[in-house]
């Protein structure tokens, strides 16, 4: 009788953590589900872009702060040097762009909010000081990226009505 205990308790252990663990993998933190999205976009698509990309500079960020990025329905964009956003003369305003960083291969989701004049520097993306920071230390002035347009805009994390502050216009 004591062994058809101790056999039915292993056996519901056993259960229990099969069940348990099968649990931890059907509900991924939002991490997770965010790197399983880089994963599968970077495995799938091909670079829209690759070259060189800088960031906002201090004396940038001091000017813009008092000024609108981008307008849309009667508002405008306050620029936020912390969020995750870029500015792109290739990719259109409001889309959705994983970043990554070819000597590393970090990769971050950033909202194209603005259209650069860096062009001229052969620049394929200015990314903000926040942006950069995630990817490379921003005493460095640039480095090389590739850059992917992201169909799903729910990967991009500051979109206009998610945490984005506008001014009416």
């Amino acid at each position: 009788m004591i062994k058809l205990i101790k056999r039915a308790a292993m056996t519901a252990f056993i259960l229990f953590a099969t069940v348990a663990a099968l649990l931890s993998q059907m509900y991924m933190s939002e991490e997770e589900m965010q790197q399983a999205h880089m994963d599968i976009i970077l495995e799938e698509q091909a670079p829209d872009d690759i070259g060189e990309s800088s960031f906002y500079g201090q004396d940038a960020v001091k000017e813009v702060l008092q000024t609108c990025v981008r307008y849309w329905n009667g508002k405008c964009e306050v620029f936020d040097p912390t969020l995750m956003t870029a500015a792109s003369n290739n990719l259109p305003l409001n889309s959705c762009a994983l970043v990554t960083r070819v000597e590393t291969g970090k990769s971050i989701f950033v909202r194209i909010n603005d259209t650069g004049g860096f062009a001229k520097y052969q620049r394929v993306l200015d990314l903000s000081m926040g942006a950069f920071a995630e990817l490379h230390d921003t005493t460095k002035g640039t480095m090389d990226v590739e850059v992917r347009l992201v169909e799903n805009t729910d990967l991009c994390p500051h979109w206009p009505g998610r945490g984005i502050e506008t001014i009416k216009m």
